[in-house]
């Protein structure tokens, strides 16, 4: 899928639709067409969202690319938007505000933790992005401003966050996230929060 602007809430799930046909004609099975739908749908949302921009200003870009890795179906989704980036927008919130970028960045990821004010109760789709990603053995860089992360999640025994250097240091924020078209182990969302505690402790953060 070649890239595509969105540049309204709403307008990514035809985008989402579109992607999961042309996933089921090349061969992937509904369920990862499903999961890819879903992320594409969420970072769309999020980027358009919480880019803290005017209404008029607000766009995100979206593409997938298909590949085969050890003769299995792969899927590269790709999304960016020109917005303040997810450290800065976390700590528009007074009690995020004290956070370094790199530990505001991570924190982002874990549940409950938003941009938003609590009673809003939002917090959980960057969460579920990794619950989906370690589910699949899967990995992806997102890149925030100046900052990159990888997590990965490819060798059960060593699923670990590393420190990127970004390939750009333009405003906004960047995901590049890699599926593999095979069997997906659903984990909790505590799961998820206790792998992004335990790296952010390792890494100092």
């Amino acid at each position: 899928m070649p890239i595509v602007p969105i540049r309204m809430k709403g307008s990514e799930r035809p985008v989402a639709e579109r992607l999961n046909v042309l996933l089921k004609q090349q061969g992937f099975s509904t369920v990862v067409g499903q999961y890819i739908s879903w992320i594409l749908g969420e970072l769309a949302d999020n980027a358009l969202t919480h880019s803290s921009q005017l209404q008029g200003d607000r766009i995100c870009y979206v593409l997938a690319t298909r590949f085969v890795s050890d003769s299995s179906n792969c899927v590269i989704v790709g999304i960016a938007d020109t917005g303040i980036g997810i450290q800065n927008s976390l700590k528009s919130q007074p009690e995020h505000r004290k956070l370094g970028d790199a530990r505001a960045l991570l924190d982002a990821f874990r549940p409950n933790v938003s941009s938003w004010a609590k009673e809003y109760g939002r917090g959980k789709g960057l969460t579920d992005v990794v619950k989906i990603a370690k589910g699949n053995n899967a990995y992806f860089i997102v890149a925030s401003n100046d900052l990159a992360f990888l997590m990965d999640f490819r060798d059960n025994n060593n699923p670990h966050i590393e420190k990127r250097i970004p390939i750009s240091t333009a405003p906004g924020t960047r995901y590049g996230l890699v599926l593999i078209d095979n069997t997906f182990k659903p984990i909790p969302r505590s799961e998820a929060d206790a792998f992004l505690k335990n790296e952010i402790k390792r890494l100092g953060l």
